[in-house]
């Protein structure tokens, strides 16, 4: 492939289109590998932030074709839960990220946040067990977290 997306536009945004944080509707095609990787780790820096477990960026592009990262962390209550939300959300809106949601998502034991080229996933343990989304996309090329680097050290 000679790094070309050749998906069709409709199937390039999910269900929901990018934004900038104004709201303004982005094209799938402007938005950078390097973006949409530089959000990645944003959102599980802030999942990291917040005492968030089991936190991984997973490289789905070739394995899927609606997104380009998926953010997985694992919370131990849905306080923890909502906490980690709010500050991925915050993280993404911050610059130079600008990024925005198209729709604002309820709390639950299981919240999925959809920036069209990155999908983030918090759940307490049970839900994460029970889907099981790590070993869904287990062909999926894991990204190394800065973080992680830090916790060693």
């Amino acid at each position: 492939m000679d790094g070309q997306d050749e998906r069709p536009n409709e199937q390039k945004t999910g269900p929901f289109p990018l934004r900038e944080s104004d709201g303004s509707a982005l094209d799938y095609d402007t938005v950078e590998q390097s973006q949409s990787l530089a959000l990645a780790l944003a959102l599980a820096s802030a999942a990291n932030d917040v005492k968030a477990v089991d936190i991984a960026v997973l490289d789905v592009s070739k394995v899927v074709s609606w997104t380009r990262y998926m953010v997985l962390a694992t919370a131990f209550s849905k306080p923890q839960v909502d906490a980690a939300v709010g500050k991925m959300i915050a993280a993404a809106e911050a610059p130079p990220l600008g990024r925005s949601l198209a729709h604002t998502p309820d709390i639950s034991s299981w919240v999925c946040l959809d920036f069209g080229d990155v999908m983030a996933h918090c759940f307490t343990p049970g839900d994460c067990a029970f889907y099981d989304l790590a070993g869904l996309y287990a062909k999926a090329d894991k990204v190394p977290l800065p973080f992680e680097s830090q916790k060693g050290a």
